[in-house]
């Protein structure tokens, strides 16, 4: 979906879009409001070379700055679940204490520090996991006997205030997928608009003669899917009937016929029943029909409009005087900037 077709749909359904967004905002943002607040502890270590020979010593320093292999493998192992599982041993920890903390770790680039801490919604228990996990983790990084030591620098604090609850973020992604179920609910809106219009629409929208849509909402449709057509698959066409008077002797149409209200809305009875839902079908006075036939090219509006040629029962084809009428239907697209195809059809369109 181009810029352009949601820039149109915001216009169009702009209420149904923000409504479903505005709620999940208030709803999500809430709901992070609510919840238990989360303290963390954290405390820092220091990598350093472990190895009495100088030479052995330099080596063992130039890999430790030319990479933080080390110092990510030293943190991974404070957040194993070695480590948590001895933490908590140590510190005879309730199985409700077990699911309320969390050990957690990270680097700290290009220094050689090591961040060990926990969180937990009780502070006291975020510093005493974070210090008992990482005098663990120096114990077992020593144990190793490898070339390097892990060496407290800062211990752990007892937090005062908790981290925050993300409620602004959680707001924003909540708002963020209203938006995108609003615009859902505004793209099936717009394609379920119906071809013929219910008789309770209101007088601006629907034609009282003939039930079908008036023209100016006609002309309305028309330049939103205009606007549309900047979308490289979108493409749509017109088509056009119009009930004519024969002139006396031959076949040439004259003027358009003037017929009644009943046999107008049979009319339009009889092009509905051809068209989707998606199609709008209008009276734009003088017995003159059009529909907007979206996603359907020219060859195809002008095959429907045959079939709305044939629909028309032949008992319609008298005007109010019992002399004979003739159907003319027409159809043209709109490519790029105009519209192309049966001259009549693209002046009756070109003038809406």
């Amino acid at each position: 979906m181009s810029l352009r077709q949601v820039g149109w749909l915001f216009r169009r359904w702009w209420w149904l879009i923000l409504t479903p967004a505005v709620i999940a905002a208030v709803l999500v943002g809430g709901w992070a409001q609510q919840r238990a607040p989360v303290y963390t502890s954290e405390g820092s270590y220091v990598v350093r070379a472990d190895v009495a020979d100088a030479s052995d010593l330099v080596r063992a320093t130039v890999a430790l700055t030319d990479t933080d292999d080390i110092v990510s493998t030293y943190a991974r192992i404070a957040r194993s679940s070695l480590i948590a599982d001895q933490a908590r041993e140590s510190l005879g920890l309730t199985e409700a204490q077990v699911r309320a903390v969390e050990v957690t770790s990270s680097v700290v680039p290009d220094a050689n520090l090591v961040v060990i801490g926990a969180r937990s919604d009780d502070p006291r228990l975020a510093r005493a996991m974070a210090s008992s996990a990482g005098a663990l983790t120096e114990a077992y990084v020593r144990a190793g006997n490898d070339a390097y030591l892990l060496v407290g620098l800062d211990a752990p604090t007892l937090p005062e205030e908790p981290i925050s609850r993300g409620t602004g973020r959680m707001a924003a992604l909540g708002g963020a997928a209203g938006l995108a179920a609003g615009l859902g609910l505004a793209v099936a809106a717009e394609r379920g608009m119906p071809s013929a219009p219910p008789r309770s629409r209101p007088r601006e929208v629907v034609d009282e003669r003939s039930h079908a849509y008036t023209r100016r909402y006609l002309a309305l449709r028309l330049h939103e899917e205009i606007s549309r057509s900047g979308a490289p698959d979108h493409l749509f066409s017109v088509g056009v009937l119009q009930v004519l008077r024969r002139r006396q002797h031959g076949a040439e149409a004259e003027d358009p016929a003037t017929i009644t209200d009943a046999q107008l809305s049979a009319v339009t009875a009889s092009i509905a029943g051809t068209l989707r839902e998606q199609d709008v079908l209008a009276h734009l006075g003088q017995s003159r029909f059009a529909a907007i036939l979206p996603n359907v090219d020219l060859d195809g509006a002008r095959t429907l409009v045959q079939q709305w040629r044939r629909s028309i029962a032949p008992t319609l084809l008298r005007d109010r005087m019992g002399r004979d009428l003739m159907v003319s239907v027409t159809a043209c697209q709109f490519e790029r900037s105009s519209f192309v195809g049966d001259p009549e059809a693209e002046l009756i369109v070109s003038s809406l």
